[in-house]
């Protein structure tokens, strides 16, 4: 049997951690781990869990010594170990972190009495250890009760060798003193915690968090020779002035103004609001913050933003900017893609879909991801969302369009944000063209002159407001101009592809607009992005859209028709309008056909916006309507209040589990539409033999996504990759599932 000299170099063990040929004693990846954890702490939080950090490292996999895992971790052949796995599994339960948490409680605890504070460390570095190959829960919300023989066995297996392990390591100088009597006394003992908490809150969540966060860092990255990134792109963001605009001059003069007032503020301030009107050019405010903190040595910039279109808009202007050697900087993250920007152009790229510990842990100097992304950082408790969490420190974080947060979740979003600028030293900058109430007290970049240059792009993009029926839709639409530039934008897939079939029906409108175009989430992405790409040169034409268009397009019209929507919503789309002054007399239609229709929106949001835009004329006057709208709907919600009161009850007894439900359920973060790829007759066997390989993210271009309310007959669909839970029509069904105009939104134009 091979030999493995110990930790201390004194004497051979035969603890492994891994399977052999990682070539790593237990004692060594403890250490590796503890050392690497108290080192990501350790600017934060004031370093005072520096030593929590390295406990739950330095503990994390002692329950490998549960026989289980070193019987099999010597044997080197793989298929025998394969063999022996499943032999083993009829003697030995197959856990450890849970064996790992039972043995850290005795080994941790002191000779002498500790204090509140140390208390609750322990608590914390248990169900880190506790908690890391599943997810975020208390110690006592662990099932132990099955398999209750092999648990025993393994225990009581455990203990001979959890007594020569301790022998290994008590010398070792790079340990501190652990209670190793009072573990061996109650080691085999039933597992049992009883570890609840009471009169917690959200800086205690975020703590127990961080730890377990530290601990998967350094756990997952242990294989990996990675160090922390330290942000020091250079970005030239003079390129993306737009000097033949009419609005060049103004847009410059206000983000040379914001950067001053940024710079006046000695940034003493870490979490900032920015209120820029849409179209102003907030990329390239945001690219010049980053070099200005550049300096104050930060880690890193995460660009999140609510949509796709905005990530993908950022990322194309990041892409125009900078050199190829910085693009394997960048981090592009979501659910189409997840990887560098680099890896994104290189269609031959290698280990496209394995799982990448500087992907996975946002360990890259800019992240471009989503808004959904980074509550589920803070918010979720399993595993693969934490492990993100401590690549919010020593960062500067940019949050865009922050008024598309349900408004439920931003009085505790605001909080959790503060103690990340506090507690993590980060900088939080929070953008939206319209500030929400919720926001009211937080500083922002604000001086006269910035107002006096903001009143004056809102004059200059004024837009005239028009209230409609809809009934009146088509008739208004045939009488405009054949050398207009039209969106239609309606709330739901359903409305609009039914209303997309009434246009292009009408005799009239056809034949004076020839071709209409349809976009929504089931056009598949490729095909989306080309159409968005004609779009700008065309100055003629009608697109009908859902919200697919309403933020993050860089498409300029000249008459937007949108379905009556919330005022945010509203503003968003009048971002597409003239949005270089193109037309003299720009105007924007709102209708509705029910005004009881508020889906998929808030009721009183949406009630209380109908009341504004029947007596407004124009957008600036809509702009002044803001904060009596946003004070309105923030006062009358009474299930916000009921909402924040519930949280907060989960946040004082840390029910991790329970926090995230209620977070989810209010934000809907995994509610995903089913996605299927759609590839041509011609790259159908290509397509087949990728996506068998699980070469997935190469081929995003080509998915669209199912209307939810649609059902699938799994006959239609290539049944091997049906058993890997892919959707992938049969040849001989493309064209029958999806229709080159209206894509997978032909079923619900048939589903009447």
């Amino acid at each position: 049997m091979k030999q493995y000299a110990s930790s201390n170099g004194s004497e051979k063990t035969k603890f492994l951690s891994h399977p052999v040929e990682n070539n790593l004693t237990l004692a060594e990846h403890s250490i590796i781990v503890a050392e690497k954890s108290k080192e990501l702490v350790s600017n934060i939080f004031n370093g005072e869990l520096e030593e929590t950090a390295f406990y739950a490292g330095f503990l994390h996999d002692i329950g490998k010594l549960n026989p289980f895992y070193q019987k099999l971790f010597k044997i080197a052949d793989y298929e025998k170990r394969k063999k022996l796995e499943e032999e083993l599994k009829k003697s030995y339960a197959q856990r450890h972190s849970i064996l790992s948490a039972q043995a850290a409680e005795s080994l941790l605890e002191k000779e002498q009495k500790i204090n509140v504070s140390e208390k609750e460390q322990k608590k914390f570095t248990l169900i880190a250890i506790a908690s890391h190959h599943s997810a975020l829960k208390q110690l006592d919300q662990f099932e132990t009760g099955e398999d209750r023989e092999k648990l025993i066995k393994s225990q009581n297996e455990m203990y001979e060798n959890l007594k020569e392990y301790f022998h290994e390591i008590e010398n070792n100088d790079k340990i501190p003193k652990l209670n190793f009597a009072l573990c061996l006394k109650n080691f085999i003992r039933p597992i049992y915690f009883d570890e609840s908490f009471k009169n917690k809150n959200q800086e205690d969540y975020l703590k127990a968090a961080v730890i377990f966060s530290s601990l998967l860092q350094a756990d997952r990255g242990s294989f990996r020779d990675w160090k922390t990134p330290n942000f020091d792109i250079n970005i030239p963001t003079k390129k993306l002035i737009k000097e033949d605009s009419k609005l060049s001059e103004l847009r410059t003069e206000f983000q040379n103004e914001i950067i001053k007032e940024y710079l006046k503020s000695n940034l003493q301030d870490k979490i900032l609001v920015l209120e820029a009107p849409t179209g102003i050019g907030k990329t390239k405010i945001f690219l010049d913050l980053a070099m200005l903190i550049k300096k104050n040595n930060i880690e890193r910039v995460l660009y999140f933003s609510p949509l796709l279109t905005l990530t993908e808009d950022f990322e194309s202007k990041l892409r125009e900017l900078i050199d190829k050697q910085n693009e394997k900087s960048i981090l592009i993250y979501n659910h189409l893609f997840s990887g560098t920007l680099s890896e994104k152009n290189d269609e031959n790229r290698l280990d496209k879909d394995s799982w990448v510990f500087e992907t996975e842990s946002f360990n890259q100097k800019l992240i471009i991801t989503t808004t959904q992304r980074l509550l589920m950082t803070l918010y979720s408790n399993k595993a693969s969302d934490k492990i993100k969490l401590l690549s919010l420190k020593n960062s500067l974080l940019i949050i865009d369009e922050v008024q598309t947060i349900p408004k439920s979740l931003l009085a505790n979003l605001i909080t959790m944000l503060k103690l990340i600028s506090e507690r993590m030293n980060s900088r939080v900058l929070l953008v939206s063209a319209t500030i929400p109430d919720q926001l009211k007290d937080l500083p922002r970049i604000q001086n006269d002159e910035i107002k006096k240059i903001k009143k004056k792009y809102l004059e200059e993009t004024n837009k005239k407001i028009v209230f409609s029926p809809k009934s009146e839709i088509i008739e208004k639409l045939t009488n405009e101009s054949s050398e207009a530039k039209i969106l239609v934008m309606v709330n739901t897939r359903k409305k609009a592809i039914n209303l997309f079939k009434d246009l292009s029906e009408n005799k009239e409108i056809s034949e004076k607009f020839k071709d209409i175009d349809y976009i929504s989430s089931g056009i598949k992405k490729g095909d989306r992005a080309k159409i968005i790409e004609q779009l700008k040169t065309l100055t003629s034409k009608i697109v009908v859209s859902t919200q697919v268009l309403e933020a993050g397009v860089d498409i300029s019209f000249s008459k937007i028709y949108r379905e009556m929507a919330p005022l945010d919503n509203i503003i968003q789309t009048m971002g597409r309008l003239n949005r270089e002054l193109e037309k003299t007399e720009p105007e924007l239609v709102v209708f509705t056909e029910n005004p009881g229709d508020h889906l998929p929106y808030s009721e009183l949001e949406f009630k209380e916006s109908l009341k504004i835009l029947k007596k407004v004329e124009n957008s600036e006057q809509l702009y002044e309507q803001l904060p009596s709208y946003y004070q309105s709907i923030s006062e009358k919600n009474e299930r916000i209040k009921k909402f924040n009161e519930d949280i907060e009850k989960k946040f004082e007894t840390l029910d991790f589990i329970g926090i995230w439900e209620e977070i989810n359920k209010e934000a809907h973060l995994e509610e995903n539409e089913e996605t299927i790829f759609i590839p041509s007759a011609e790259e159908w066997d290509k397509v087949k033999g990728k996506l068998l390989k699980g070469e997935i993210q190469s081929l995003a271009y080509l998915t669209a996504n199912l209307p939810p309310s649609q059902k699938l007959n799994l006959e239609n669909f290539d049944e091997e990759l049906l058993e890997k839970n892919i959707l992938l029509p049969k040849k001989e069904y493309l064209d029958k599932i999806y229709d080159k105009k209206t894509g997978l939104d032909k079923w619900l134009a048939l589903d009447k």
